[in-house]
């Protein structure tokens, strides 16, 4: 799902909150299982000349209940929920997006053999 319709509806407060907080983020369960357990601090938005990035989570963002955060977080997820496309994939497949600007999910799967790798880019 594409963030820039969510960014565009923030409100100045919204936007320059997200700029301004440092939120932490924690380590995937998935790569926790590898072993790693890597600690980073960032804000949700941050600007870029190439346009803004976007660092967004329902589960890994690290916040208080009364974060006004977490109201951000339930109204983004419902949009991703409405708005979302789902795309269909087949073995051989390869699926690229923009990580700075595309919200993303998976489904579960319970296929043992299925095995996805993940190439960064540099700008």
């Amino acid at each position: 799902m594409d963030t820039r319709p969510l960014v565009e509806a923030l409100s100045e407060q919204e936007r320059q909150r997200l700029l301004d907080t440092d939120y932490a983020w924690k380590t995937t369960e998935g790569v926790q299982r590898l072993g790693l357990d890597l600690h980073t601090r960032h804000p949700v938005l941050e600007d870029h000349p190439e346009g803004p990035i976007v660092r967004f989570s329902c589960n890994n963002l690290i916040r208080d209940d009364d974060d006004p955060v977490a109201e951000l977080q339930d109204r983004w997820h419902k949009s991703f929920e409405r708005d979302h496309v789902a795309v269909d994939y087949r073995e051989r497949d390869m699926l690229v997006w923009d990580n700075w600007r595309l919200l993303h999910a998976r489904n579960a799967f319970s296929d043992r053999n299925r095995h996805l790798r993940r190439i960064q880019i540099a700008g």
